[in-house]
């Protein structure tokens, strides 16, 4: 099934519960790398979300530090990344060339 956002703002909202996350290189090709030195929390996920609104994507982690998440299969363009974490969550974007 596909899940579309009704409301993009919901997406990029600016709730930043890793703030040290990045996630590089940008632009991506073949995969996005993780970095988050103090993230605290033991489960990840992380849905990927075209700028349509439309998840595309989506993927479970332990830790984050040095996760990869490939993106081979995805279409050249700008994606939504969303980081959940017991928490909350966090908002990353990226481009896929």
């Amino acid at each position: 099934t596909t899940t579309v956002l009704e409301d993009l703002s919901a997406l990029i909202a600016e709730d930043d519960f890793i703030p040290e996350l990045t996630v590089f290189p940008v632009p991506a090709n073949d995969f996005v790398e993780f970095r988050a030195p103090n993230a605290a929390s033991d489960f990840y996920s992380i849905d990927v979300y075209d700028i349509s609104g439309s998840m595309v994507q989506t993927a479970a982690t332990q830790t984050l530090q040095g996760f990869r998440l490939s993106i081979s299969e995805l279409p050249s363009g700008i994606y939504i990344l969303k980081v959940y974490t017991p928490e909350g969550f966090t908002v990353r974007r990226i481009l896929k060339s």
